[in-house]
C-alpha cells in the first residue's frame, strides 16, 4: 500500500454513526471529504441538536435509510443554523470536495481563525473547562 494515495474500499457498507456520517458515506466508499463533513457535524452537535437526530425508524436499516434523506433534503444553512459561520464554510467546502481531492487544510483553518477575530476571541491555549 503506498502511503498518501487514496485506496477506494471494496466493502462500501456504511461505517460510523448514522448521525455523524457524511452524505457520501451512505452510498460510497469514505475518502478525506468525508471525514471532515462528518468532524463537521460531530462538532456542530456540542452546540445544538442536528436536524436529523430524532428521525423515526423501526428497524436499522430504516432508520439510517430515514437519516440518508434527511440529510440529502436539509440545506447546509439549516444544519449551521445557530452555530458560527465558519461552520457553514467548512460544511460547504467539505461537500464540495471530489473523492480524490486534497482537502486544502490551510483553508479551512482559516474559516475558524477569522471566525475567532470576528468574534475577538482571544487564544490564550486554555480550554474553557480547564481553569
Amino acid at each position: 500500500m503506498k502511503r498518501g494515495v487514496h485506496v477506494p474500499l471494496a466493502n462500501t457498507q456504511t461505517t460510523g454513526s448514522p448521525r455523524y456520517v457524511s452524505t457520501n458515506s451512505h452510498t460510497v466508499s469514505q475518502s478525506p471529504r468525508d471525514d471532515l463533513e462528518s468532524l463537521t457535524y460531530v462538532l456542530i452537535h456540542f452546540v445544538k441538536r442536528l436536524p436529523w437526530q430524532s428521525v423515526p425508524g423501526h428497524t436499522r436499516p430504516e432508520k439510517m435509510q430515514n437519516i440518508f434523506s434527511a440529510k440529502l433534503v436539509t440545506p447546509t444553512s439549516e444544519v449551521c443554523r445557530g452555530v458560527e459561520p465558519c461552520f457553514k464554510q467548512f460544511l460547504d467546502y467539505a461537500k464540495s470536495l471530489q473523492y480524490e481531492q486534497d482537502p486544502d487544510y490551510d483553508l479551512m483553518r482559516a474559516y475558524f481563525v477569522a471566525e475567532m477575530k470576528v468574534s475577538a476571541y482571544v487564544n490564550d491555549s486554555k480550554f474553557d473547562w480547564k481553569q
